[in-house]
């Protein structure tokens, strides 16, 4: 199988849209799973019980694409002004669903790669799938884990 050229997949991200990309080994992150499993063993997950049939799942991303060698991040800068209104709302319920809108995006970059390499396997997935998502854009360089638990990146904060 060829090797993905990390160029030019930074350029098909970049021309997508996407404000970041990077490249992370696929490979297992014990200190994000010890993290997950104690968050779950808080009860953080309520009644979103289908986190806890993730967990194997998030072992590592092979259980997602088999032979899978490396995982892709991207970031997207969704920060918009609030709107001058009555009462308070989540800025993330203000526009649309970041899910379809990234996914879109992805399977966009999905075909350009396979495209290009059709022997290159590859999945695009959001922060619904059950992939250590902030952990391996973190390992990829997006950014770092804040107190709010979430990515920061040093120029957008944790607007993506």
């Amino acid at each position: 199988m060829d090797r993905v050229s990390s160029e030019r997949l930074k350029s098909a991200a970049l021309e997508l849209g996407f404000t970041t990309i990077g490249v992370a080994p696929a490979e297992t992150i014990p200190q994000a799973l010890q993290y997950y499993s104690n968050w779950l063993g808080e009860g953080y997950q309520a009644d979103m019980k289908y986190l806890e049939t993730h967990e194997p799942l998030k072992q590592h991303p092979g259980h997602l694409l088999e032979g899978c060698q490396a995982v892709v991040a991207v970031s997207l800068n969704y920060y918009q002004e609030p709107p001058e209104r009555d009462g308070k709302i989540a800025r993330y319920a203000l526009g649309r669903d970041y899910h379809k809108v990234i996914r879109t995006k992805l399977n966009h970059l999905s075909k350009a790669i396979q495209d290009e390499y059709p022997d290159a396997l590859n999945r695009a997935c959001v922060d619904s799938a059950p992939i250590l998502d902030r952990a391996y854009a973190s390992l990829a360089g997006l950014g770092w884990f804040g107190k709010n638990t979430m990515l920061i990146d040093s120029k957008r904060g944790s607007w993506f």
